[in-house]
C-alpha cells in the first residue's frame, strides 16, 4: 500500500496541479465576464479583445489533453487584458471624477463669492 502511494504520489500532484490551474482559469473567466458588464469607461475594441481572450481560454478548458503550462498561458493573456482595461477604466474614472469635481468646487468659489458681495451690500446698507 505505501509503496502504491510513493508510486502514484508524482501522477497525483501532477494531477492536483491542473486541477488548480483549471480552477484559477475558471476564476480568472468568471471574473472577467462579470468585469465586462461593469465597465463604463473601456473602449469596445479592448472589450472586444478580453471577449476574444474569454472564448480562447474556455475552449482550451474544454480540451481534455491540455496541459497545466497551456492553460496557464491562456489563463495570463486574459488576466493581463482585464488588468490593462482595469487600469483604464480607473484612470478614465478618476479623470472623469476631477474634472465633475473642479467644476463643482469652481461653483462653489462663485457661490462664496457672490455670498461675501451680498453680505458687505447688507452691511454698507445697515451703517447708513
Amino acid at each position: 500500500m505505501i509503496r502504491d502511494s510513493e508510486a502514484h504520489a508524482e501522477s497525483d500532484r501532477l494531477k492536483r496541479e491542473l486541477v488548480e490551474v483549471r480552477n484559477n482559469a475558471e476564476t480568472q473567466a468568471n471574473t472577467a465576464e462579470r468585469q465586462l458588464t461593469e465597465w463604463k469607461y473601456v473602449s469596445d475594441a479592448e472589450k472586444e479583445n478580453v471577449r476574444t481572450l474569454l472564448a480562447e481560454l474556455r475552449k482550451a478548458m474544454e480540451n481534455p489533453n491540455v496541459t497545466k503550462d497551456e492553460l496557464s498561458a491562456e489563463t495570463d493573456k486574459l488576466q493581463k487584458a482585464v488588468m490593462e482595461c482595469g487600469r483604464t477604466e480607473y484612470q478614465q474614472a478618476a479623470a472623469a471624477n476631477s474634472s465633475s469635481s473642479s467644476s463643482g468646487s469652481s461653483s462653489n468659489t462663485d457661490s462664496n463669492q457672490g455670498d461675501q458681495q451680498q453680505q458687505q451690500q447688507q452691511g454698507d446698507q445697515q451703517k447708513k
